[in-house]
């Protein structure tokens, strides 16, 4: 069996120990002075809070990354790199409903939950929850039934199957993780870790176990992702429900019912309806990588890209995201309404803090992705798919950027719109489907890797640029 470990070769080989040791002790130098920066403007207990969350946090996204990786070793190990590509293309549509449905729900309730909270009316905002989701399931099932019928008549009922089961799929994971996100928004880090944990790890086991019995096929394993969500959404209900909306909770009185959830639903939607926006063009972004590689390439080629994409982009992009689940509600407690410009100003110098810290420890961990990247391939893929292991650390650099654009962007939706972000969001993911097609046309995999690049360069920029506009806008009035 041929190892990842022949026939290439790094480009920092040259690089002395010397040298290298130097720059890593630079980095880690920086990053301890931009943690103790980070300490001063919370106080002492405050930072005592916060230290207890990020031990949740980063238990849940380790249990996340952990599983993942596993996971992905179960599967690769299991089905062959065609029918793994299957899988990676019909999880487009479940990604889908997620990222325009889910995502902007999701992103106004845990926006909001915290004023519910200070108003004493969560019983209330419960109503409006129920409102919206309701909502949203009748305009999914209005969009799924002629899709599902035009795949039908178009393909084989293989891709049918698969299809059907991906929406059952992003349906029920889009009432999950909303759930879970409201316990990020009220600071409820166990329940959010433990949810993140029995998500993950019950999704491939669950597959594993029904392709044991059944086969490995694409259809098969996203029938395991089913059964799995809905599991977990059970488990929510019965478990943790309570913990977000306490019956003892009080509602706050109001003469007209119905007036009072049209009102909250306004405001809700006001501030979400960009990440509707955000949502259609970031499932393209996230998606066409699959579509160009499958129609240029093959399907052979999107499997070997995901376990490439799971292994490299994936986990780096999720452990940088721990400071987005810490910060993102403490953030919106200290903007408040975002009426007070010195409590704004204050969210953005935080921010501009963590961001730093962030970037730098994403740039070690691309340059140590040039020596360790064989070990993590042996370690966590099957060996048919160790041919892509040489592009491993382009794709920690594209995660870590990404999720860095991510990150700097958390002091702008904490405001009171998020309308200013269509624009460059909108932008960079055409952007990226753009190279994605050009790409995958001209190079395959390797063109693909390089347009992760270039989207997250690009959107890390943008992001940070913005951020920092906004900034001295606060600081001039």
């Amino acid at each position: 069996m041929k190892s990842p470990h022949e026939g290439e070769r790094s480009p920092f080989r040259k690089l002395t120990n010397t040298k290298v040791a130097q720059k890593l002790r630079v980095a880690f130098t920086k990053i301890g002075e931009v943690i103790r920066s980070l300490k001063a403007p919370f106080g002492r207990e405050r930072v005592k809070r916060v230290g207890a969350e990020v031990v949740w946090v980063v238990l849940g996204q380790c249990l996340v990354a952990v599983g993942g990786l596993v996971g992905v070793k179960v599967l690769t190990d299991m089905m062959v790199p065609e029918q793994y590509g299957k899988l990676a293309t019909g999880m487009t549509v479940a990604i889908f409903l997620q990222l325009v449905f889910s995502a902007p729900i999701s992103a106004g309730l845990s926006r909001f939950y915290p004023v519910a909270r200070e108003q004493k009316n969560i019983r209330g905002f419960l109503v409006v929850v129920r409102s919206l989701f309701s909502k949203a399931l009748i305009v999914l099932i209005i969009i799924a039934i002629p899709s599902l019928l035009t795949v039908l008549l178009s393909t084989n009922t293989e891709w049918f199957f698969l299809c059907l089961s991906a929406i059952i799929w992003g349906m029920i994971s889009m009432l999950v993780l909303s759930v879970t996100e409201i316990h990020m928004a009220a600071r409820q880090r166990k329940e959010a870790a433990i949810q993140q944990g029995i998500n993950t790890w019950g999704r491939f086991t669950i597959a594993a176990i029904l392709m044991t019995l059944f086969g490995a096929t694409s259809t098969v394993a996203m029938i395991g992702y089913v059964l799995s969500a809905a599991g977990v959404l059970i488990i929510q209900r019965v478990f943790f429900f309570n913990r977000l909306f306490p019956k003892e909770a009080n509602i706050v009185a109001v003469s007209n019912k119905s007036y009072f959830i049209q009102g909250k639903e306004k405001q809700i939607w006001r501030y979400s309806w960009p990440f509707v926006v955000f949502g259609i063009f970031s499932w393209l972004h996230s998606s066409s990588d699959r579509w160009a590689l499958g129609y240029f390439v093959g399907m052979e080629e999107v499997g070997l890209y995901m376990a490439l994409y799971q292994i490299g982009y994936y986990p780096i992009h999720l452990i940088c995201s721990i400071a987005g689940q810490v910060l993102a509600p403490v953030f919106f407690g200290m903007a408040g309404d975002a009426s007070d410009k010195e409590r704004m100003a204050g969210v953005y110098a935080v921010n501009a803090r963590v961001v730093y810290l962030v970037f730098l420890c994403v740039i070690v961990c691309f340059l140590l992705g040039f020596f360790v990247h064989p070990i993590i391939f042996k370690l966590f893929i099957a060996s048919n798919y160790w041919k892509v292991s040489s592009l491993f650390p382009w794709m920690v650099l594209a995660g870590g950027l990404t999720a860095c654009g991510h990150l700097a962007h958390l002091s702008i939706i904490s405001g009171s719109t998020s309308n200013i972000l269509i624009f460059p969001r909108v932008l960079t993911s055409l952007l990226f489907v753009a190279c994605n097609c050009l790409g995958a046309f001209y190079a395959g995999i390797e063109g693909v890797v390089a347009a992760n690049v270039i989207f997250g360069v690009s959107y890390f920029a943008w992001m940070v640029l913005l951020s920092g506009s906004e900034r001295k806008n606060i600081g001039k009035q």
